[in-house]
């Protein structure tokens, strides 16, 4: 008896990294008693192929990764928290002679965020500034999704920050698109030591980066923070 795929399935898929998961449906039917052997595969390159999921047993040791079968014949792969590194092509084959094979390119996008100081320098991990002198921390969401009611917001540790922030939204070219652009800015005036922590700026659920702010007394401060950041750089 003839088995085929749903037409879902056969399409180029974007997703947004912010989904919970990211779910690519293989339909089969057959009306005979015949079981039938659904497996996926993840093909990284042109030689290589990833084992994910063979029958209802998952073989990946990625745990975001299974496979979610829905009564009678519908082999769904589920890949939770989506990150652009889960992109590229996904096979579905049933064991059939020959084989049927469905491929899917899957793409998955993410804001790219950028937090620079107040002199317009990037700042990859840390930023270190005296008592009293202000803080200001500018971070850039390239490729928001508007529609989807993207945000950009500050934390510091656990806490989530409002005052202090301001925010502004341009468009860009991008890649030969147009793209949104938030810019949200943090300022505080007169930092002390309690401002101190891991600041991150934030679009919920899709993309994070976080530099260490160090608030710092005096001079003797300075030296002994900065000796002790070269010590653990020369552990890693």
């Amino acid at each position: 008896m003839r088995r085929f795929f749903s037409t879902r399935g056969n399409a180029t898929v974007f997703s947004r990294s912010a989904e919970k998961s990211v779910i690519y449906e293989a339909i089969t039917k057959d009306i005979s008693c015949v079981a039938i052997q659904v497996t996926w595969v993840q093909q990284p390159s042109k030689d290589s192929f990833r084992l994910l999921t063979f029958g209802r047993i998952p073989y990946s040791v990625d745990q975001r990764i299974s496979l979610n079968f829905r009564y009678p014949s519908n082999w769904r792969l589920q890949i939770q928290y989506a990150t652009p590194r889960d992109s590229g092509l996904y096979k579905c084959q049933v064991a059939t002679h020959p084989p049927l094979v469905k491929t899917i390119n899957v793409v998955v996008t993410a804001p790219e965020l950028t937090i620079t100081d107040d002199s317009g320098r990037v700042v990859s991990k840390e930023r270190h500034l005296k008592a009293g002198s202000a803080l200001k921390l500018r971070c850039e969401a390239r490729d928001v999704i508007e529609s989807l009611k993207e945000s950009v917001i500050w934390t510091r540790g656990d806490e989530t920050l409002t005052e202090d922030v301001s925010e502004n939204r341009t468009t860009e070219i991008l890649a030969g698109k147009e793209v949104l652009v938030i810019v949200s800015t943090l300022i505080v005036e007169r930092a002390s030591p309690r401002h101190a922590g891991n600041y991150s700026c934030v679009v919920p659920g899709k993309a994070k980066t976080t530099v260490a702010v160090h608030v710092l007394n005096d001079y003797a401060d300075s030296l002994e923070s900065i000796e002790r950041d070269q010590m653990n750089f020369l552990k890693l």
